[in-house]
């Protein structure tokens, strides 16, 4: 049995005999799996105390339904607390829901946020002219595929590029616009 497997397994023994600091030590002694599974999923309303909470809980179920015979201790939290932790995705995703994730909160200064159509005209004219600044003639006609503007046949015939150079144009010009448009 493996060194943290091991320590786990004792750890558990603990926790039922009513040492209620080993659910914590057996937390922190998962914390790398913890944040691997933070690192890939985002959820919009949990800070770092929330996904502590989470994976206290579910290191408390996995305790209770934890069997010796039926596999490691580490195993099993893992597949409680990512269950847990979709179960709560698939909550957020709702689409029940999907209005409660584009609603912005309403302020008293709305006021500042509308801005003159001659000042906006300018700010579209700007955005315009360095998109066409910095984009290739290979990057330009990826955006007219991806407006649904021009057809993957005619742009791979008309620049003479492959499907690969095609897809890793569009990478690019997505990044470049997301420079051009969050850096003005």
């Amino acid at each position: 049995m493996h060194k943290q497997e091991q320590e786990a397994e004792k750890l558990v023994e603990a926790f039922l005999s009513g040492d209620e600091d080993a659910l914590c030590k057996l937390v922190n002694l998962y914390k790398p799996m913890i944040c691997a599974i933070k690192s890939r999923i985002y959820l919009k309303n949990l800070d770092d105390e929330d996904w502590y909470q989470e994976a206290m809980i579910s290191c408390h179920e996995a305790i209770m339904a934890h069997d010796k015979n039926k596999g490691t201790f580490g195993t099993i939290y893992k597949n409680y607390f990512y269950n847990r932790i979709m179960t709560l995705l698939r909550f957020e995703m709702a689409v029940r829901r999907r209005i409660d994730r584009n609603m912005v909160p309403w302020t008293e200064d709305i006021d500042d946020l509308v801005q003159e159509p001659d000042n906006l005209y300018c700010t579209i004219n700007e955005v315009g002219s360095k998109v066409c600044q910095k984009l290739t003639n290979v990057e330009m006609n990826a955006i007219l595929v991806m407006l649904g503007k021009a057809s993957v046949d005619d742009v791979l015939r008309d620049c003479n590029i492959t499907l690969r150079q095609l897809n890793s144009a569009r990478a690019r010009a997505r990044r470049k616009l997301y420079e051009i448009l969050f850096s003005t």
